[in-house]
């Protein structure tokens, strides 16, 4: 790892070896993250390392985080190391925050130190905040040391700082601020907080900054708070915030405002955004509003957003649902029927198993594709006739995907033969990437005194990076 010149990749890898390193391999890890020289790879580094090392390591570890120049990478150091530094180093990190030049960067460091500052050093978070010359950054601050602040204290920091955001002049930015701060107002100002705060939303012009601050807010919003939300969620005139705003406010809609958000969903004229949209939503419908948009993921001009959306709706379907999409896949196209049964297989009830293998076996949802997305979630009735047909038809790496995927499903006398098969189909595979990937899903499935030597150099043979 310490070899790879590429040095985010370097610094991934020391990060995803720590887990497993002995201490005296570790100190050679933070040695070598310490010595990364772009500063935001360093940064990353030290943050992966971090839960894994000694309260040594970690004080080698910090004195590298303290001399990072870039304001944004020290302040990812500080508050990725933070919840794992003992008490002693705390105050350095917090006097290393609070010397970074850049007030944005600053603002971060101090609300992602918050949480692991004792009293005393919380003081000291505060009174740096306070100083904070830009409105939003020093709003942003106060909102993230808030929560962790005595209640008397918090209550004084978080007027002081509506007060702030109150002042901030350029709309995206106040309504910003007034949503972070809103709920941390105490519960008999809370009310007025947070109606002055969604007004705020609501005067920003611009969809994205609107979208992001009424999603915001929207978990703290009373129902008629939340009504006028949606409102203003659907007066956005850019559809790709609009579906971004009622994403963001559909798990905190009553029933009655989720048909009115669907309805507004399935308006969207743009075909990416409606599917975005419906699929975002899903999660939060009952299963009447399902069936609706169930309905409007169909009937899409490009047939691949019908596969995508079907695909991203399965998890969320009824029994009967459930059949009226595989109905759905059959009519779509054949090159993107696997796309949308991939992700319906996973969610079939039982008594529809049967019909979807036999409708794959005989092309209905196209050949190449269908059986590998079916043949992970067969009852074990139906693997002997999934296998069967596998051997029959198929190109060579869809028939190589279905044999690895029916493997450990298949029982203990057909396993050897099924792993045996399926080896060799993917050693014949002529295409190198298709032939990589078969070859990985098998290998769980061979015993190692069984390993063949023809697999691995096979795999070994493979030099084309993809």
């Amino acid at each position: 790892a310490t070899a790879i010149t590429s040095e985010p990749d370097r610094a991934r890898a020391l990060a995803g070896l720590a887990p497993h390193l002995p201490p005296d391999l570790l100190a050679t890890a933070v040695e070598a993250a310490t010595a990364v020289h772009s500063e935001q790879g360093r940064s990353s580094a030290l943050t992966g390392l971090g839960p894994h090392l000694s309260a040594e390591l970690l004080a080698t570890a910090l004195r590298a985080a303290f001399v990072i120049s870039d304001g944004s990478s020290r302040a990812a150091a500080l508050t990725g190391l933070a919840p794992h530094l003992p008490a002693g180093l705390l105050a350095a990190a917090l006097e290393a925050g609070m010397a970074i030049t850049s007030e944005p960067d600053r603002a971060r460091a101090l609300a992602g130190l918050a949480p692991h500052l004792p009293g005393d050093f919380l003081a000291t978070a505060l009174e740096a905040a306070t100083v904070i010359n830009n409105e939003f950054d020093r709003a942003k601050a106060l909102a993230g040391l808030a929560p962790y602040l005595p209640a008397e204290d918090r209550a004084r920091a978080v007027r002081y700082a509506l007060g702030t955001a109150s002042a901030i002049s350029w709309k995206p930015e106040r309504a910003l601020a007034l949503a972070c701060l809103a709920p941390l107002a105490r519960s008999d100002a809370r009310p007025a907080a947070l109606a002055a705060a969604l007004a705020s939303a609501i005067a920003v012009e611009y969809g994205d900054d609107r979208a992001e601050a009424l999603t915001s807010l929207a978990p703290h919003l009373p129902p008629d708070l939340l009504a006028t939300a949606l409102h203003s969620a659907i007066a956005i005139d850019r559809e790709k915030y609009r579906a971004r705003a009622l994403t963001g406010l559909a798990p905190h809609l009553p029933p009655d405002l989720l048909a009115t958000a669907l309805e507004a969903a399935t308006a969207i004229s743009e075909e990416y955004d409606r599917k975005s949209a419906l699929t975002g939503m899903a999660p939060h419908l009952p299963a009447d509003l399902l069936a609706t948009a169930l309905e409007a993921a169909t009937t899409f001009e490009f047939d691949g957003w019908n596969a995508f959306a079907l695909r991203e709706l399965a998890p969320h379907l009824t029994s009967d649902l459930a059949a009226t999409a595989l109905s759905a896949i059959k009519a779509m196209p054949e090159h993107f029927r696997p796309i949308a049964l991939a992700g319906l297989a996973p969610h079939l009830p039982a008594h529809l198993m049967a019909s979807a293998l036999e409708d794959a076996i005989t092309g209905e949802y196209g050949q190449d594709g269908a059986l590998a997305s079916l043949a992970a979630y067969l009852p074990p009735d139906l693997c002997a006739t999934a296998l069967d047909a596998a051997m029959a038809n198929g190109s060579e790496p869809d028939r190589a995907a279905v044999l690895t995927a029916l493997a450990p499903r298949l029982p203990a006398e057909d396993r050897p033969g099924a792993v045996a098969a399926a080896l060799a189909v993917a050693l014949a595979i002529g295409d190198k990437p298709a032939r990589a990937q078969a070859l990985a899903g098998l290998v769980p499935y061979l015993p190692a005194d069984e390993l063949p030597t023809s697999a691995l150099d096979a795999a070994l043979a493979i030099t084309e990076p993809f």
